[in-house]
């Protein structure tokens, strides 16, 4: 019998795959500026006097810019707009057909999550009229009040915008009638305009937005009143016939529920809450007098208030939010707390005093010295910032004879004196947060500094003498940090100044043609740029300040490297 072996050779195969990664090597920028006030269309100042350009706002990886411009005609101040993304040409949204007059500066500009703008402002008219207006890419500019409705006065401060899921505005505002001196209170949305009531008179105006439907809160004398446009029902909220409504707020949340908080400096409750879905209004501390109270929302739509009481020398602070039973009751020091929410829902108080520092967060029984933590009791605190990181944990920097840095996560107190200025409050300051890293700059006597949580080293960014101010910093998705600011010089006047690591730092308006000293800087990320806003003072006497840009395009290449698999 003849016997096979078979021999099983394995052969292990490699496999060499090609995998893309995407990178970057910093490098020099390119920092040309761009005059986006066209000389044909404006001829004269730019901004809110020295304050700043306008607005920018960065949503779906595009970057919008907003400001006012004066015609140095009749017509008045127009406002204008630009895509800087696309870089596409200067709007005039403010039509010469439809007004006349000069449109005002607290105008409200909003980005929908595709990436396109929303301008809501109002222009005072040649007529002794003031009118409200919308501009929106597709659709053009509208005036959303009639003439033939309304001759009275308006204020962009009564007029409240919000964009819903499928990126369409919802405008409210509130129009005080010449005529019959009345104030009529009307709703736009998708090109038709609904009056909800007739004398509203003055008082809360608020809008909330759930997917695509609005709700409206407003009160007329002491008495709210709540209307959403899916049932185009008016919700009468019942108070005390004693009310003196001090305060109102309306947010709505994740499952559509409308939530409104308001306190009453007449009745003996720290404040009443109702809702959409109950309709029914409640006592929060019955028997308690209250001071003022502050609401804040986190990215549910959940609303969190605090307040406090004062039965000298004793101060108590009240924590609450509609998920809880009763209130929270801390002892205290001070009537000037500050409330602010994390992300994941969690509520943080923090406040000063003479010679202290005090936190507290809804997990603690008590609010915490920072102050003891930092070893100091001086006199004379003050809260310099706040943030938070990816984490959600709180991170603040105080002054109190000395600079101090805290995290609530790691509930350790850093002193940054030695590397920052010992004996000098630094003013002005700035802190962001970007994966997880902490990123602090502050500046005195023309010096800036820059630290971050994770190297904990500090940089010299610049050692300009002179009065410095707008100091803001960004960190785009590579980790590089860019920091711009405006400062006086003794020798050439107010200019523009933009730092990172590779160029160091850059004087801005030394980009521009024909220009003096600038002003107001403003500084944004999108997708793959860096843009920076600023006004600069003409050469050219009859032109008066123009709005520049500074773009800095990010520079993804793929580099394709080997892997192996076995």
């Amino acid at each position: 019998m003849q016997i096979r072996s078979t021999i099983i050779v394995l052969v292990v195969l490699f496999c060499w795959v090609l995998t893309g990664v995407l990178v970057a090597e910093p490098e020099k920028a390119s920092l040309t500026a761009n005059q986006i006030s066209d000389h044909s269309m404006t001829e004269g100042n730019t901004g809110n006097g020295y304050s700043g350009p306008g607005s920018l706002r960065t949503s779906g990886g595009k970057t919008h810019a907003v400001w006012i411009e004066e015609t140095g005609s009749s017509e008045g101040s127009d406002l204008f707009y630009r895509n800087l993304s696309t870089n596409s040409s200067t709007i005039n949204l403010s039509d010469p057909d439809q007004s006349e007059g000069t449109a005002h500066n607290h105008y409200k500009h909003g980005v929908a999550d595709d990436g396109l703008a929303h301008v809501l402002w109002f222009e005072e008219s040649s007529i002794n009229e003031n009118n409200l207006f919308y501009w929106h890419s597709t659709l053009g500019t509208i005036q959303l009040t009639s003439r033939a409705q309304a001759s009275g006065e308006l204020s962009v401060s009564d007029a409240q915008m919000m964009i819903d899921s499928s990126g369409k505005a919802h405008i409210v505002w509130r129009d005080f009638s010449q005529s019959a001196g009345n104030s009529f209170l009307y709703y736009w949305h998708d090109s038709t305009t609904t009056q909800l009531v007739t004398d509203s008179e003055s008082g809360r105006l608020e809008l909330g937005i759930y997917q695509e439907i609005a709700h409206v809160l407003w009160q007329k004398g002491e008495t709210l009143y709540h209307w959403n446009s899916d049932t185009a029902v008016t919700d009468t909220l019942p108070t005390p016939v004693s009310a003196d409504i001090q305060s109102a707020h309306l947010s709505v949340d994740n499952n559509g529920k409308a939530h409104v908080i308001w306190d009453e400096d007449a009745s003996d409750s720290c404040f009443y809450y109702w809702d959409s879905v109950t309709k029914r209004s409640k006592s929060i501390l019955s028997g308690v007098n209250c001071g003022f109270m502050q609401v804040k929302v986190d990215v549910s739509g959940l609303p969190y208030t605090s307040n406090y009481s004062y039965n000298a020398p004793n101060y108590l602070t009240y924590f609450w939010n509609p998920t809880m039973t009763a209130a929270t009751e801390l002892a205290s020091e001070s009537a000037n707390d500050t409330l602010l929410v994390s992300d994941g829902g969690k509520a943080h108080l923090y406040y000063k005093t003479t010679n202290k520092v005090w936190y507290w967060n809804s997990d603690m029984a008590a609010f915490q010295d920072l102050s003891a933590l930092a070893g100091t009791s001086s006199a004379g605190i003050e809260v310099l910032e706040t943030e938070f990181n990816s984490q959600g944990n709180l991170h603040l920097v105080w002054w109190q004879d000395g600079l101090f840095y805290w995290d609530s996560g790691t509930a350790v107190v850093t002193n940054l004196s030695s590397d920052f200025f010992d004996t000098t409050n630094p003013d002005p300051t700035d802190m962001i947060s970007e994966k997880g890293v902490i990123h602090f700059v502050a500046a005195n006597n023309g010096e800036i500094k820059h630290w971050n949580s994770q190297t904990k080293q500090t940089q010299l960014i610049s050692d300009l003498q002179g009065y410095l101010d707008g100091l803001q910093i960004v960190i785009d998705r590579l980790g590089q940090v860019h920091i711009g600011w405006d400062q006086s010089l003794p020798s050439s006047g107010h200019d523009m100044f933009y730092w990172n690591e590779v160029d160091g730092r850059v004087e801005l308006n030394e980009t521009a043609v024909d220009e003096t000293s600038s002003y107001g800087v403003h500084m944004t990320l999108d997708t793959n740029n860096l843009h920076l806003l600023w006004n600069e003072d003409a050469d050219i006497t009859s032109e008066g300040r123009d709005v520049f840009v500074a773009t800095i395009k990010q520079e993804f290449e793929q580099i394709f490297l080997p892997m192996l698999i076995r």
